[in-house]
């Protein structure tokens, strides 16, 4: 019976590279993930100024205020 052995303090274990092409597909999914999210960062930002605009207007409105 040979006694077990195991690697030293020392031993690195090499970190997991997943295949060229699953690598390929993460970056692809990354990449449309940022670009959904932009779109939805814009469209969220649009909305806010519209809805700060409505409220100023109504705001306006309520002092009896004109354009």
């Amino acid at each position: 019976m040979h006694p077990t052995v195991f690697p030293g303090p020392s031993y690195q274990h090499p970190s997991y590279q997943p295949p060229p092409s699953q690598q390929l597909q993460q970056q692809q999914q990354t990449q449309e993930i940022l670009e959904r999210l932009d779109k939805v960062e814009n469209k969220a930002k649009k909305n806010k100024e519209r809805h700060t605009s409505f409220m100023k207007g109504l705001a306006n409105l309520i002092k009896g205020k004109k354009k």
